[in-house]
């Protein structure tokens, strides 16, 4: 049986996806780049990678360790939402961009190390190296990230 935190993340997916979906929408006759990177980040980082995520809680997360997955969850969208908020700042000339994005750039990061290490127990598996590959990628394009929102 499903934990609920499993239909938390999908029901996020869905409400990120729905979200990047209209900010593409309505940004279609004049596209700006915080619009066009928006949307991309909701669909990809807020949504697809929250179904990803709902998965891998369900089938890898020990029962005892479903407290601790609320924590991944709280801090990933947390970090996304300063992320997002923070890039949007940057294109209001707020100098004060870098810290919100180095702030929710660290959420995910502990995000992302908690989950690897919930997984840790549980046997081998597709899922489990998959897991640790989605892991690994989001963490090595937050510097990538921290780079481009400093130009």
């Amino acid at each position: 049986m499903p934990h609920k935190l499993e239909r938390v993340f999908r029901i996020t997916d869905v409400l990120a996806g729905v979200a990047g979906g209209h900010i593409s929408a309505f940004s279609d006759r004049q596209p700006t780049t915080f619009a066009m990177w928006a949307s991309a980040y909701l669909v990809l980082v807020g949504g697809l990678t929250q179904m990803f995520f709902g998965t891998v809680v369900e089938k890898l997360v020990a029962d005892a360790s479903i407290h601790l997955a609320r924590w991944v969850f709280g801090l990933f969208n947390a970090g996304n939402i300063l992320v997002i908020s923070s890039t949007a700042m940057k294109y209001s000339s707020n100098e004060w961009h870098l810290v919100a994005t180095a702030a929710g750039s660290a959420l995910i990061v502990v995000a992302l190390a908690l989950l690897g290490w919930l997984i840790r127990p549980s046997g081998p598996s597709r899922l489990k190296t998959s897991a640790y590959a989605v892991i690994l990628i989001l963490a090595g394009s937050i510097p990538v990230g921290m780079f481009l929102a400093a130009r």
